[in-house]
């Protein structure tokens, strides 16, 4: 993979759980990394100090900004997001879309000019059903995925006019240490924070019926390469086989963190899709080496508690 990318490498959202670990592998792999940060901890890790790691404090927004980023940069990352849950995806949905566009345009108007450019690769969303039109994301209320589909459409047309090899990532529910462990953020962290607080009951959002599937992150980063070493493109899921219910998420993370807490269902609060999408995705995984979501959920409590004494 290294001697592919002889040019640095640009990833963006590298203080994330999924751009830290991306640049821990391409390190491993003596590859030049250029990396963006907004400002010191904004992110849910520290910025990576390695000799390979130029790290360039901005704003993803800024034109300037990603033109001095983007010179003489032979692949690029795009892991940078903004998001939270589907409750604050949904009440600031005009926010969360005009953000995540708005990095991915800026982008791609400073990378529309480079000559040295060889590969992209953008992580977008499972949220984005392979049968929905993009008429029916931009309707469907949830201001992330709406961006994100947005988003998929820009960095297509730059391919496309450039004949650049594209990479398109749509990962079910990335977890794993290093997550940003609040209660308004994803449903795993959130749910161990809650279990790890809450004296009462543990309580979920919906019915607890609802079937998910969700993607340990080191799975997700072994999966990124194995496809770009056999010169996989094109839009791809990301998604292991093991399918639980919310409740049954809900009872692992309860008996890891504290066994004797109640689980309640709030029907009020929003719960996403209640059926479940089955995902299509890459023969190149179809016997991929998963890891369990048992295995999964108790690596990712032991890192946070470890790094929370």
């Amino acid at each position: 993979m290294a001697a592919q990318m002889k040019d640095p490498i640009l990833v963006t959202g590298g203080t994330g759980m999924i751009g830290y670990r991306l640049m821990r592998t391409l390190t491993k792999q003596g590859c030049h990394i250029r990396a963006s940060y907004r400002r010191e901890r904004s992110g849910s890790v520290p910025r990576f100090i390695h000799p390979l790691v130029t790290w360039i404090e901005g704003d993803l927004h800024d034109q300037k900004f990603c033109a001095d980023l983007c010179t003489g940069i032979g692949t690029v990352f795009h892991c940078a997001a903004l998001r939270r849950n589907i409750d604050e995806h949904r009440k600031n949905a005009e926010r969360f879309m005009e953000e995540n566009v708005s990095m991915s345009r800026t982008l791609i108007g400073a990378i529309a000019g480079e000559r040295s450019m060889q590969q992209i690769v953008f992580i977008s969303t499972a949220n984005i059903s392979p049968h929905a039109s993009t008429a029916d994301l931009l309707s469907g209320g949830d201001g992330y995925v709406a961006g994100k589909a947005s988003a998929e459409i820009l960095w297509q047309e730059l391919a496309v006019s450039r004949s650049l090899p594209l990479l398109i990532l749509r990962p079910v529910g990335v977890y794993g240490p290093d997550d940003r462990f609040a209660e308004d953020s994803n449903v795993i962290p959130s749910l161990m924070i809650k279990a790890e607080t809450h004296t009462d009951e543990l309580r979920l959002w919906g019915d607890g019926t609802q079937k998910r599937s969700f993607l340990f992150v080191e799975d997700l980063i072994r999966a990124i390469f194995h496809l770009l070493e056999h010169h996989v493109n094109g839009t791809q899921y990301i998604a292991p086989p093991e399918v639980v219910s919310v409740r049954e998420l809900a009872e692992m993370i309860r008996d890891i963190v504290n066994p004797d807490l109640p689980i309640a269902c709030d029907a009020s609060k929003p719960a996403g899709q209640n059926i479940f999408q089955e995902f299509p995705t890459h023969p190149l995984l179809k016997n991929f080496p998963w890891t369990p979501l048992s295995e999964g959920l108790r690596r990712t409590y032991e890192d946070w508690r470890a790094k929370s004494e």
